[in-house]
């Protein structure tokens, strides 16, 4: 199934108005984590890198001081213009050196000073999967996408890290709700 690219939270929960969370936290479409493709176009970003890689309290400075910076540029920074580029597997490297870019989309008119970066979000192909649940247990909904959903899907990881789409304000709603997008290419035998 394709989709348009920012519609699949709004298409599952039209889908599946109510769903149980599984055995390690996720709220499938169906037993086998339904993912659909979709093909995006480039995004425009301003990112603030956090200092402490995948600690919770230094990602949530890092996104208030984007917001804050945000706002002092005349960027809306509603949810849907938020994701996070999440460059490293906390399975593998230690959190604290773990890379986090929190970011939001904005247009070519913005000035961008450091400590902000401008960067894009690549137009391509992508697996698209909903989350919300519980903010520990989106570690688990990563490993189900890559070591079930991906190894089974005829695709791999194309050159850029997984990126979460932020759909709502962890703290103050107590639960995490966002698309994770995975950059795709035929899988090469």
């Amino acid at each position: 199934m394709v989709i348009a690219a920012g519609q699949m939270a709004r298409y599952q929960r039209q889908r599946y108005a109510v769903s149980v969370k599984n055995e390690i936290g996720l709220r499938p479409l169906n037993k086998s984590c339904e993912t659909v493709l979709a093909t995006n176009e480039e995004k425009q970003i301003a990112y603030l890198t956090a200092p402490g890689g995948y600690d919770l309290e230094a990602i949530f400075e890092t996104w208030d001081k984007l917001a804050y910076w945000a706002q002092a540029q005349g960027i809306d920074n509603h949810e849907n213009k938020r994701f996070a580029i999440c460059h490293d597997n906390p399975m593998i490297t230690p959190i604290e050196k773990c890379r986090y870019d929190a970011s939001i989309e904005i247009d070519n008119r913005v000035d961008v000073n450091s400590p902000y970066s401008k960067s894009i979000i690549p137009s391509g192909k992508y697996a698209i999967a909903y989350y919300k649940g519980d903010g520990d247990k989106v570690s688990n909904f990563y490993m189900e996408l890559y070591s079930n959903w991906l190894t089974n899907s005829g695709f791999e990881p194309d050159n850029f890290p997984p990126v979460a789409h932020y759909l709502n304000d962890s703290r103050q709603d107590g639960f995490v709700e966002m698309e994770v997008l995975i950059k795709l290419k035929e899988l090469s035998i």
